[in-house]
């Protein structure tokens, strides 16, 4: 059954999988919705709760893909703008690198695999 959830603040960005040469993952993100939560660092700033919202399948290690992320945990809304470059991070190492695209608000479905 399709979960609506309440509009939230999302970053639209363009990212790119640092490779294991780079110091990047050596695994692909297999992605379902919600389920990949790197910490989000930007102007020196570290922020945690960072959800990818809606990105491709699978993102292999050196993959660049847009990537729409949110913020579900703490502060909800931010002041990062269109160019802004950040950093994903998986505890301290960093795993990829982007820029954001654009700036909204928006409704996600989830659907829920449980039976009615």
């Amino acid at each position: 059954m399709p979960t609506t959830l309440d509009p939230i603040e999302f970053y639209k960005t363009r990212t790119r999988f640092l490779t294991p040469e780079e110091g990047g993952r050596t695994r692909p993100i297999d992605w379902t919705f919600g389920s990949y939560r790197p910490d989000f660092t930007i102007g020196g700033e570290t922020f945690h709760g960072a959800v990818f919202m809606d990105a491709p399948k699978k993102i292999s290690p050196g993959d660049e893909a847009d990537v729409e992320i949110a913020f579900w945990c703490c502060k909800s809304h931010h002041k990062f703008t269109p160019g802004d470059a950040f950093h994903l991070h998986e505890g301290p190492q960093q795993v990829a690198e982007g820029t954001i695209l654009e700036k909204g608000v928006k409704r996600y479905t989830r659907f829920d695999d449980s039976p009615e």
